[in-house]
């Protein structure tokens, strides 16, 4: 991911400035040399948004809404339905309920109020 560059980079030129800046992102160094299992990769959480567009993945789950209040949630497998066809929010609401928690966690330590 994009996010993950920074990072990478600046661990490949031995730079102290990580201390002085936060990155989102994660040093993939590890991963490139197979010092680290790819799977860990994909254990951690995506969180973007784009205009009024919020999204977040956790694994093979994919959950989108609207606005900032977090409104028409729409929850995916994208491991059985990678092209986001079938919303399956009401069979898995616990998983919903817990993705948004993870949206609302998220913005609250990141968005600031203007």
């Amino acid at each position: 991911h994009v996010l993950d560059l920074a990072p990478t980079l600046l661990h490949i030129a031995n730079s102290d400035i990580k201390s002085n800046y936060w990155f989102n992102g994660k040093n993939l160094w590890p991963f490139l040399v197979r010092e680290k299992p790819q799977v860990e990769l994909n254990d951690r959480l995506f969180y973007w948004r784009q205009s009024d567009i919020r999204a977040i993945r956790e694994g093979d789950w994919k959950l989108i809404v609207e606005g900032d209040g977090l409104k028409n949630p729409e929850l995916f497998n994208i491991e059985d339905d990678p092209l986001e066809n079938h919303e399956i929010g009401d069979r898995y609401s616990e998983k919903r309920n817990q993705l948004l928690d993870l949206i609302r966690e998220w913005e609250k330590e990141n968005i600031s109020e203007h």
